[in-house]
């Protein structure tokens, strides 16, 4: 239907990116590739554009977060989804009676002392940490190094945080989509 409209409004075949998109990545290690979402593809394309024939985590802050591998050989292995920072901190704040919302651009120390600092702290820290110990477990399982990009609304909060060397790249997926439109133009 959004194509169709876009060919009738806008006289333009829209590219829609999916795992038969002309992108180079492989998908032989995924059980239903046509699960993957269009974000996905387009974050791994992007990274494989910065670190081309070298192992890559690509992260996704956003109302998930995803966190997926894609190899030297352009193999597309799979990941893991996790609750977004928002969405975790919705959830809590809308299921407890005094916790109020929070916002999360500053955390003073990882010790809070009244309860807008423990918040915080706990978010700031909580997802950095968890993000740190994802990466380094799927390193680990990978017996490789592998790069390491984030993107997403929330990564500017989370990654500063983080010990890991992460890049952060709020452009990722608009980088992506560009070299995708190249590659079906050439």
């Amino acid at each position: 239907l959004i194509t169709t409209s876009i060919k009738k409004l806008f006289n333009i075949n829209p590219i829609v990116v999916n795992e038969t998109t002309n992108t180079g990545l492989k998908f032989n290690h995924i059980d239903q590739p046509k699960t993957i979402g269009s974000d996905l593809i387009v974050g791994a394309i992007a990274a494989r554009e910065m670190f081309p024939n070298e192992n890559c985590l690509i992260l996704d802050l956003g109302t998930a977060i995803t966190l997926f591998v894609v190899t030297k050989t352009s193999e597309f292995l799979g990941g893991c989804i996790m609750p977004g920072v928002c969405t975790s901190l919705h959830a809590l704040t809308n299921r407890t009676a005094l916790l109020p919302n929070i916002s999360l651009d500053k955390s003073n120390s990882i010790i809070g002392t009244n309860t807008i600092d423990c918040m915080q702290a706990g978010f700031i820290y909580g997802f950095a940490s968890m993000i740190d110990s994802m990466c380094q477990k799927i390193i680990d399982e990978l017996h490789e190094p592998a790069h390491i990009i984030a993107t997403g609304g929330e990564a500017k909060f989370i990654i500063p945080h983080c010990t890991k060397k992460i890049i952060l790249d709020e452009n990722l997926l608009l980088v992506g989509l560009n070299i995708i439109y190249k590659k079906q133009n050439t």
